[in-house]
């Protein structure tokens, strides 16, 4: 499996890692499963990190979230995505559709970053 889900109770946060090589089939599978551990937990954050794959698989992770793929993730949910510094540019593209539907999204190329503004309360970055 090319993803490994960490639940961080301190920071009531889930973290999504992608590693290796992705199939489209696991990206919906990882994307079921953090809603329902989401729903579960009622929590609202999420830390997806991308940073180990290469361009063609982040852009086939960031295609299926600008596609709604976390419209079903709990109201008010915050998603933080880590992608590679050279990707930030087209991954900040596909933030408007996910927060369009009410879904508070950032990009970040640092985890630290992500991690602060994880735990702010406004949806600014």
């Amino acid at each position: 499996m090319a993803h490994f889900i960490n639940p961080i109770n301190e920071g009531q946060c889930l973290a999504l890692t992608y590693t290796g090589e992705l199939a489209p089939l696991e990206v919906v599978a990882a994307r079921y499963a953090i809603t329902e551990m989401l729903e579960t937990k009622h929590w609202n954050r999420l830390m997806m990190d991308v940073t180990s794959l290469s361009a063609t698989q982040t852009a086939l992770v960031l295609f299926d979230l600008a596609g709604g793929a976390f419209a079903g993730v709990p109201h008010n949910t915050r998603i933080a995505i880590v992608v590679q510094p050279e990707e930030v540019r087209r991954a900040r593209i596909l933030e408007t559709p996910p927060q369009e539907k009410g879904v508070a999204i950032a990009i970040f190329k640092d985890a630290s970053n992500a991690t602060r503004w994880l735990q702010t309360n406004t949806s600014k970055v």
